[in-house]
């Protein structure tokens, strides 16, 4: 049996650069410490968006442009986080868990065993899109990697993107 990966998909839109601004010193030093990768940023402790912090935690993001991964996950436990979409850098990143009503199994198939319905991305389709047009790329993963869900909601999903 082979391993199964979360799918990806990749937004770019068309004739946008990144804005040139001065280089932010903390911003720079973790790019360097991680280089040749990116650091994006996903949450995972509901403090983080609790009344103002929401605000202030994209506005910090905002500030030093590092990227935040915006969450679609089962609610309802201290590690979960709202849907909350935003670019805060020339990257958004949107990471799909599923709503696994075993979320908090040891059993990584049973916490991400969860197919999302066409109905469920047919919704989150044009949330991408406007995603995508506030920022110069955008990815969005499917890890919801038990059988081939993540494969078969991510070829669901990218058809509903090209008709959009």
């Amino acid at each position: 049996m082979g391993r199964t990966h979360p799918a990806r998909l990749h937004l770019q839109r068309q004739g946008v650069q990144p804005a040139h601004r001065a280089p932010d010193p903390a911003r720079c030093a973790l790019a360097k410490r991680c280089a040749p990768l990116r650091p994006v940023y996903e949450f995972r402790h509901t403090s983080w968006f609790d009344g103002d912090n929401a605000d202030e935690t994209l506005a910090f993001l905002r500030e030093h442009r590092l990227a935040y991964v915006c969450v679609d996950m089962p609610r309802g436990h201290r590690s979960s986080v709202p849907p909350v979409l935003a670019a805060t850098a020339d990257l958004a990143v949107v990471r799909f868990h599923g709503h696994s009503d075993r979320w908090t199994s040891r059993d990584i198939h049973e916490k991400v065993g969860y197919r999302y319905s066409d109905r469920e991305l047919r919704d989150w389709a044009p949330r991408l899109r406007e995603l995508a047009d506030s920022a110069v790329q955008t990815h969005v993963l499917m890890n919801n990697c038990y059988r081939d869900y993540a494969q078969t909601n991510a070829a669901t999903l990218a058809g509903l993107l090209d008709a959009a």
